[in-house]
Protein backbone atom coordinates (compact mmCIF):
# COMPACT_ATOMS: atom_id res chain seq x y z
CA UNK A 1 0.00 0.00 0.00
CA UNK A 2 1.61 3.34 -0.86
CA UNK A 3 1.55 5.38 1.90
CA UNK A 4 1.70 9.64 2.26
CA UNK A 5 3.09 9.08 5.97
CA UNK A 6 6.52 8.96 7.55
CA UNK A 7 7.27 5.67 8.37
CA UNK A 8 7.32 4.71 12.57
CA UNK A 9 7.24 0.95 12.34
CA UNK A 10 8.03 -1.69 15.25
CA UNK A 11 9.78 -5.15 13.80
CA UNK A 12 8.54 -7.54 15.53
CA UNK A 13 10.00 -11.16 15.47
CA UNK A 14 8.26 -13.30 12.72
CA UNK A 15 7.99 -9.99 10.23
CA UNK A 16 4.95 -8.95 12.31
CA UNK A 17 4.74 -5.25 12.33
CA UNK A 18 2.94 -2.67 13.21
CA UNK A 19 2.52 0.34 10.54
CA UNK A 20 1.35 3.22 12.65
CA UNK A 21 2.08 5.39 9.36
CA UNK A 22 0.33 2.79 6.87
CA UNK A 23 -2.67 3.21 9.01
CA UNK A 24 -3.27 6.61 9.66
CA UNK A 25 -2.34 7.16 5.61
CA UNK A 26 -5.42 4.91 4.82
CA UNK A 27 -7.59 6.99 7.70
CA UNK A 28 -6.81 10.17 6.36
CA UNK A 29 -7.56 8.63 2.34
CA UNK A 30 -11.48 7.98 3.61
CA UNK A 31 -11.61 11.15 4.63
CA UNK A 32 -11.01 12.16 0.83
CA UNK A 33 -7.82 14.46 1.41
CA UNK A 34 -5.06 14.79 -0.79
CA UNK A 35 -2.33 13.01 -0.12
CA UNK A 36 1.08 14.64 0.85
CA UNK A 37 4.29 13.20 -0.36
CA UNK A 38 6.65 11.65 1.49
CA UNK A 39 9.16 13.91 1.43
CA UNK A 40 6.97 16.44 2.38
CA UNK A 41 5.68 15.13 5.22
CA UNK A 42 8.68 13.89 6.55
CA UNK A 43 9.98 17.68 6.26
CA UNK A 44 7.22 18.55 8.29
CA UNK A 45 7.33 15.54 11.02
CA UNK A 46 11.06 16.74 11.54
CA UNK A 47 9.81 20.13 12.20
CA UNK A 48 7.19 19.52 14.42
CA UNK A 49 9.12 16.96 16.52
CA UNK A 50 11.86 19.32 16.37
CA UNK A 51 9.79 22.77 17.70
CA UNK A 52 7.30 20.57 20.16
CA UNK A 53 8.53 22.80 23.05
CA UNK A 54 7.76 25.87 20.72
CA UNK A 55 4.85 24.66 19.91
CA UNK A 56 3.68 24.11 23.42
CA UNK A 57 5.41 26.74 25.53
CA UNK A 58 6.32 29.33 22.80
CA UNK A 59 9.45 30.27 21.48
CA UNK A 60 11.44 32.86 23.42
CA UNK A 61 10.88 36.38 21.89
CA UNK A 62 8.03 35.55 19.76
CA UNK A 63 5.54 33.58 22.36
CA UNK A 64 3.22 30.85 21.73
CA UNK A 65 0.30 32.39 19.63
CA UNK A 66 3.44 33.43 16.79
CA UNK A 67 5.03 29.23 17.17
CA UNK A 68 0.96 27.97 16.42
CA UNK A 69 1.37 30.22 13.37
CA UNK A 70 4.36 29.23 12.05
CA UNK A 71 2.26 25.61 12.64
CA UNK A 72 -0.31 26.74 10.73
CA UNK A 73 1.71 28.17 7.59
CA UNK A 74 4.18 24.52 7.65
CA UNK A 75 0.59 22.39 7.53
CA UNK A 76 -2.62 22.56 5.61
CA UNK A 77 -4.58 22.87 8.66
CA UNK A 78 -7.57 23.03 6.29
CA UNK A 79 -7.63 19.22 5.58
CA UNK A 80 -7.14 16.40 8.48
CA UNK A 81 -3.87 16.11 9.72
CA UNK A 82 -2.15 13.24 11.62
CA UNK A 83 -0.68 13.70 14.72
CA UNK A 84 1.56 10.86 15.98
CA UNK A 85 2.93 10.95 19.95
CA UNK A 86 4.81 7.07 19.68
CA UNK A 87 6.98 6.72 22.72
CA UNK A 88 5.80 10.16 23.73
CA UNK A 89 3.29 10.44 26.43
CA UNK A 90 5.60 8.25 28.70
CA UNK A 91 7.96 10.66 29.07
CA UNK A 92 5.28 13.09 31.36
CA UNK A 93 4.73 12.18 34.61
CA UNK A 94 0.92 13.67 35.72
CA UNK A 95 2.68 16.65 37.55
CA UNK A 96 3.61 18.04 34.01
CA UNK A 97 -0.29 17.95 32.46
CA UNK A 98 0.34 15.21 29.54
CA UNK A 99 -3.84 15.73 29.03
CA UNK A 100 -3.05 19.40 29.05
CA UNK A 101 -0.52 18.92 26.15
CA UNK A 102 -2.19 16.87 23.98
CA UNK A 103 -4.99 18.95 24.29
CA UNK A 104 -3.05 21.82 23.04
CA UNK A 105 -1.54 20.24 20.39
CA UNK A 106 -5.03 18.58 19.25
CA UNK A 107 -6.49 22.35 19.74
CA UNK A 108 -5.28 23.66 16.42
CA UNK A 109 -5.65 20.77 13.91
CA UNK A 110 -9.24 20.29 11.96
CA UNK A 111 -11.86 18.05 12.33
CA UNK A 112 -11.33 14.71 11.03
CA UNK A 113 -7.90 14.70 11.77
CA UNK A 114 -6.29 11.41 13.95
CA UNK A 115 -4.19 11.07 16.59
CA UNK A 116 -1.77 7.68 16.85
CA UNK A 117 -0.82 7.33 20.72
CA UNK A 118 1.52 4.22 22.32
CA UNK A 119 3.01 4.24 26.13
CA UNK A 120 4.25 2.03 28.07
CA UNK A 121 2.41 -0.01 30.70
CA UNK A 122 2.90 -1.72 33.91
CA UNK A 123 -0.31 -3.74 33.50
CA UNK A 124 1.39 -7.18 32.20
CA UNK A 125 4.68 -7.00 34.00
CA UNK A 126 4.30 -4.58 37.26
CA UNK A 127 7.55 -6.07 38.59
CA UNK A 128 9.87 -5.81 35.55
CA UNK A 129 8.26 -2.32 34.78
CA UNK A 130 8.54 -1.29 38.14
CA UNK A 131 12.48 -1.51 38.19
CA UNK A 132 13.06 -0.14 34.52
CA UNK A 133 10.85 3.09 35.74
CA UNK A 134 13.73 3.50 38.98
CA UNK A 135 16.43 3.27 36.34
CA UNK A 136 15.47 5.75 34.44
CA UNK A 137 14.66 7.62 37.66
CA UNK A 138 18.34 7.23 38.02
CA UNK A 139 19.21 8.44 35.06
CA UNK A 140 17.75 11.62 35.74
CA UNK A 141 14.53 10.45 33.07
CA UNK A 142 10.97 11.63 34.28
CA UNK A 143 8.17 9.79 33.26
CA UNK A 144 4.95 7.33 34.09
CA UNK A 145 4.10 4.25 33.11
CA UNK A 146 0.19 4.15 32.78
CA UNK A 147 -2.46 1.57 33.16
CA UNK A 148 -5.32 0.76 30.55
CA UNK A 149 -7.59 2.77 32.49
CA UNK A 150 -5.26 5.67 32.73
CA UNK A 151 -4.01 5.39 29.03
CA UNK A 152 -7.55 5.41 28.04
CA UNK A 153 -8.12 8.89 29.67
CA UNK A 154 -6.05 10.82 26.53
CA UNK A 155 -8.31 9.53 23.66
CA UNK A 156 -11.78 11.49 26.17
CA UNK A 157 -13.19 13.70 23.76
CA UNK A 158 -12.37 11.88 20.27
CA UNK A 159 -13.35 8.75 18.60
CA UNK A 160 -11.31 6.04 18.93
CA UNK A 161 -10.61 3.74 15.40
CA UNK A 162 -11.38 -0.21 15.89
CA UNK A 163 -9.73 -1.83 17.96
CA UNK A 164 -9.60 0.42 20.43
CA UNK A 165 -6.79 0.64 22.99
CA UNK A 166 -5.00 -2.47 22.86
CA UNK A 167 -1.44 -3.73 23.34
CA UNK A 168 0.41 -2.47 20.38
CA UNK A 169 1.30 -5.82 18.78
CA UNK A 170 -2.38 -6.82 18.86
CA UNK A 171 -3.54 -3.24 16.63
CA UNK A 172 -4.14 -4.40 13.25
CA UNK A 173 -0.91 -6.40 12.42
CA UNK A 174 0.22 -7.55 9.59
CA UNK A 175 -0.45 -11.33 8.94
CA UNK A 176 -0.24 -14.09 12.51
CA UNK A 177 1.42 -12.85 15.81
CA UNK A 178 4.35 -14.65 16.46
CA UNK A 179 2.89 -17.71 19.21
CA UNK A 180 5.56 -16.55 21.55
CA UNK A 181 5.31 -13.12 21.72
CA UNK A 182 3.22 -11.99 25.19
CA UNK A 183 2.07 -8.84 26.32
CA UNK A 184 4.22 -9.01 29.35
CA UNK A 185 6.96 -8.41 26.64
CA UNK A 186 6.04 -6.06 24.88
CA UNK A 187 4.12 -3.62 27.49
CA UNK A 188 3.03 -1.26 25.48
CA UNK A 189 -0.58 0.28 24.77
CA UNK A 190 -1.67 2.01 21.68
CA UNK A 191 -4.67 3.45 19.65
CA UNK A 192 -5.83 5.84 16.80
CA UNK A 193 -8.53 7.91 17.34
CA UNK A 194 -9.99 10.92 15.40
CA UNK A 195 -11.04 14.56 16.52
CA UNK A 196 -14.66 15.00 16.00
Amino acid sequence: MPTNTPHTETEMPGATRLDVADALSALLRDTGTEPRSDSQLEALTLAVAADLPVLLWGEPGIGKTAALTQLAETLDLSRPVALSLIAVLHFFPDSDDPHGILRQLLEPLPSGSYVAITSATPDFAPRVWARISEIYREQGINGQLRTREQFTRFFDGLDLVDPGVTPVHHWRPDGDLPAALTDAQVSVYGAVARKP
